[in-house]
């Protein structure tokens, strides 16, 4: 049926994965910037972390940017 070829599509493994990457990228933005990420830069994160660019970077990169030091001195 067509839900079960749904199924099948959403519980791969491949989009499982691509999936997690989208995820962390809205979670980043979420909680450190109070917002959604931008699709570029989503995108920018994503093909970074498939580059080999450790989580702890790309959230260090958010933690040292001025949209978020804004954020927090209110």
């Amino acid at each position: 049926t067509k839900a079960q070829v749904m199924v099948g599509f959403s519980e791969s493994n491949e989009y499982k994965v691509k999936q997690a990457q989208n995820t962390d990228v809205a979670v980043a933005y979420a909680y450190l910037l109070g917002r959604a990420p931008t699709e570029p830069e989503a995108s920018s994160w994503v093909s970074r972390q498939k580059a080999g660019t450790s989580h702890a970077t790309l959230l260090g990169e958010l933690l040292d940017g001025a949209e978020y030091r804004q954020r927090i001195a209110g």
